[in-house]
């Protein structure tokens, strides 16, 4: 786990400080893949001054988060469709990675990646829905440069 986290903070800051420097020799890069083998909804709900995140539904079902090497563009492969998340804005705080994404029909998302609590979530734009996807495996599918 430290190792994936590692990788995240080394091309998060490669890309967000060394952007302009194209000189780097031997670079090793690779997609970030992580599998997933549950799904929790949770729905938001206000009462007064309280929000409350409600669970709404549970399903057992495997999913896949291909994050590219430049971590510009997310897909998100399931039995049934594949989606393609553009990565707006990136920041990590405390081994917790937040992004900011669109999809490729144009729906704004806040993604989280916690490898602690093994989990990605995804919270609508509008804030009233909660998707959260139980880690299985991760791993690095790495390339060289020369």
């Amino acid at each position: 786990m430290k190792k994936i986290i590692l990788f995240l903070m080394i091309v998060f800051i490669q890309n967000t400080i060394f952007a302009q420097d194209n000189s780097k020799d031997d670079e090793i890069k690779g997609e970030v893949v992580i599998t997933t083998s549950h799904i929790t909804y949770y729905e938001r709900v206000i009462r007064g001054s309280d929000t409350l995140w409600v669970f709404g539904n549970e399903i057992d079902e495997s999913s896949m988060f291909k994050f590219n090497e430049n971590l510009t563009v997310i897909k998100h492969i399931t039995n049934d469709i594949t989606s393609t998340y553009y990565i707006k804005n990136a920041f990590q705080y405390e081994g917790v990675f937040n992004f900011e994404i669109v999809s490729d029909v144009g729906n704004n998302y806040r993604l989280v990646v916690n490898y602690q609590k093994e989990k990605i979530t995804i919270v609508f734009d509008n804030e009233s829905t909660e998707v959260v996807y139980k880690m299985k495996k991760y791993w690095i599918n790495e390339t060289k440069d020369k």
